[in-house]
C-alpha cells in the first residue's frame, strides 16, 4: 500500500486584471486588434495611398499617341496606370491631335495591391478635315516606305503590322482615295513579312 503524500498548502495564483478584464479576454482583444490592423494594411491601405486604375485606350486610328493632361503617355496599344480623378485625354497621330476626351477615374481601395482594377476608354469620334486625313495617310505610307528599306527583320528590327495599320486608318477615316493609297502601299513590299502583313491587312 502506497503511503499518502501530503502536499504543502500554497496560495492561489491570481493574474492581474486590466480594466476589469481577465487576461484571456484582453489578450484575445489585443489579437483581434492586431489581426484587423494587419488586414487593413494589406488589403486597404495601399489603395488609399495609390488610387486609380489600369486604363486601356481604344483608338479609331492605329498606333495613336495618348496624352493625358498635357503629358505624353505612349501608344494606344498599351495599358497605363491612371490616378484617380478627372483627366483630359488627347489622341494624336502624325503630329495631329485628332480627338480629345474627358474621363473620370474612380478610386478603388480594396485589394489593389493584388488585383489590378482595369478600365477601358472607348474610342472618340473622328472629325478631321480632308487635309488632316491626307497627312495621316501620308505618314502611314512613309512608315511603309521606310520599312521597305529593311530587308532582314530580327529581334533588333521588329516588324510592325504596317499594312494592317493602313487598312484600319483608311476605314476609320472613310478615306476617299483609299484604293490609290492601298496600291501605292503595295508597291513597297520587299520582304516576306510585309507580304504576309499585306495579305492580312
Amino acid at each position: 500500500m502506497k503511503k499518502k503524500i501530503d502536499l504543502p498548502q500554497v496560495s492561489e495564483v491570481v493574474l492581474p486584471e486590466v480594466f476589469t478584464l481577465r487576461p484571456g479576454v484582453y489578450i484575445l482583444i489585443l489579437l483581434i486588434i492586431l489581426l484587423a490592423a494587419a488586414i487593413f494594411f494589406i488589403t486597404i491601405f495601399p489603395g488609399i495611398l495609390k488610387g486609380g486604375r489600369y486604363v486601356t485606350f481604344e483608338a479609331p486610328l492605329a498606333e495613336s499617341g495618348i496624352t493625358i493632361n498635357d503629358t505624353y503617355l505612349g501608344g494606344s496599344t498599351h495599358q497605363y496606370f491612371i490616378e484617380s480623378g478627372s483627366h483630359t485625354i488627347t489622341y494624336s497621330k502624325a503630329g495631329i491631335a485628332y480627338a480629345e476626351k474627358r474621363i473620370e477615374v474612380d478610386h478603388p481601395i480594396f485589394l489593389t495591391k493584388f488585383i489590378h482594377r482595369t478600365m477601358t476608354v472607348s474610342a472618340p469620334e473622328l472629325t478631321l478635315s480632308q487635309s488632316e486625313a491626307d497627312a495621316i495617310i501620308r505618314f502611314t505610307l512613309h512608315e511603309i516606305a521606310d520599312a521597305s528599306a529593311i530587308l532582314d527583320w530580327d529581334l533588333v528590327n521588329r516588324y510592325a503590322p504596317l499594312y494592317q495599320n493602313l487598312a484600319t486608318d483608311l476605314a476609320a477615316l472613310r478615306y476617299s482615295d483609299a484604293e490609290a493609297a492601298t496600291l501605292l502601299a503595295l508597291s513597297y513590299i520587299t520582304t516576306r513579312e510585309m507580304y504576309e502583313d499585306a495579305l492580312v491587312g
